[in-house]
This record gives C-alpha cells, structure tokens and sequence, in this order.
C-alpha cells in the first residue's frame, strides 16, 4: 500500500511509525510461552482466611445408628476423618424495633403536687421519629454512597419488611 503525499493514514499507523521490522512469533514459541504461564494456586488455607472473621455456626451431618447397621452390621465399622465443607449464608438487613419505656410520674401531696417527672428521653435525631442513628446511617449511605434513588432505597426497605415511603426518607436527609 502506497501513501500519497499529505494523506493521513489511520489503518497502517502502527507500522509506518515504527522503525525497525517485528516478526510474527511461530507457533512454537507461542506454546511454549503458553506452557510457561502456568495458573497460579490458591495459597493453602485463603478460604478460612477470608471468613475468619465472620460469625460461624457448625452444622454437623450425621449418619443414624440403623443406617450404619444397615449398611455395614454391628460393629463393622470405624470413623474416619471428617470433610469440612464450607457454606457462606447471607442474611439479608435485620431490623430490630426498640420499644422505649418512658416512666412518668406525677406529684401527689406537698410542694411539687401536680409537678411531673419524666425518665430520661433517648436521644434522636429526630423527635417523634423512629429513625436510629444506624437507619440514619443506613439511608444516606444508600443514597450518597451507592448512588440510590430514594425510590429504590424505599423499596429495598420494603423487601426486608420495613415500609418507609420515599417522601419519609427524604426527611432524614
């Protein structure tokens, strides 16, 4: 292919920029880099590494007295070691709803009759509200971490069983 004087050229750019020639590499020396660049294994013991950290909850799958004396007779058998076999569960939000008792009372006699006293009020961001910190906490990171519209925050509350609309939510923020 010839190029005319002052006519870019963008399908041979590589080539007329490059001043020495490349050959194309033999099927050869193609499988032997293959062969070279052997997967690399899991390092021995990354999996209990990575969910170590988790809460863990042992489940053991045993086999009934008839079934082995079905399967082998009285005594014909022995235990062998046991296989671990890893599962990670996920479970979805929790919600759990604080019910705050307020004691009130009310003088009866003296000085302070008629006078109220009330026990200590939980703090809120919100009076009336039943937003916590960590609901707080939970909507804006939804919303400004994630990038969710309230409208899906709503809904993915719904899912998990709490019926917020998105005109509630974006009074919290």
């Amino acid at each position: 292919m010839t190029a005319i004087v002052g006519q870019l050229s963008f399908f041979n750019e590589a080539e007329a920029c490059c001043d020495e020639q490349i050959s194309e590499p033999t099927v050869d020396e193609v499988i032997d880099d293959t062969v070279k660049k052997t997967r690399k294994h899991k390092k021995k013991g990354q999996r209990e590494e990575d969910i170590k950290d988790f809460p863990q909850e042992e489940i053991s799958h045993d086999i009934s007295e008839t079934e082995f004396i079905e399967t082998f007779g009285e005594g014909n058998y022995k235990s062998m070691p046991e296989e671990i076999c890893w599962r990670l569960r996920f479970e979805p939000a929790k919600w759990i709803a604080e019910k705050h008792i307020i004691k009130v009372y009310v003088g009866t006699d003296g000085l302070h009759q008629d006078e109220f006293l009330r026990g200590d009020y939980p703090d809120t961001l919100f009076r009336g509200s039943i937003a916590t910190a960590s609901l707080e906490a939970a909507i804006i990171n939804a919303k400004y971490v994630n990038s969710n519209p309230l409208d899906r925050v709503s809904r993915d509350f719904k899912v998990n069983g709490l019926n917020l609309s998105k005109q509630t939510i974006s009074e919290v923020v």
